[in-house]
């Protein structure tokens, strides 16, 4: 997907993937999980439409929300 940065929305998504990431990294979780969501982060993201790339964030900040 060719990333428009002139589109609000698309932005702020990426900056909020950009952050869960940064976020992922400082994690003091068991570093299975931590490699498990940044391998998913990193490897889905890239390849998926951005209609469903909100759903997916939404997914993965619960599950983030589960290891704290």
């Amino acid at each position: 997907m060719k990333v428009d940065y002139n589109n609000k929305l698309q932005t702020k998504v990426i900056s909020n993937i950009q952050k869960k990431t940064r976020r992922l990294a400082n994690f003091k979780a068991k570093t299975e999980t931590k490699v498990a969501l940044l391998h998913f982060l990193n490897m889905r993201l890239r390849q998926i439409p951005f209609a469903a790339k909100i759903f997916i964030l939404t997914n993965v900040q619960k599950r983030i929300s589960k290891i704290q």
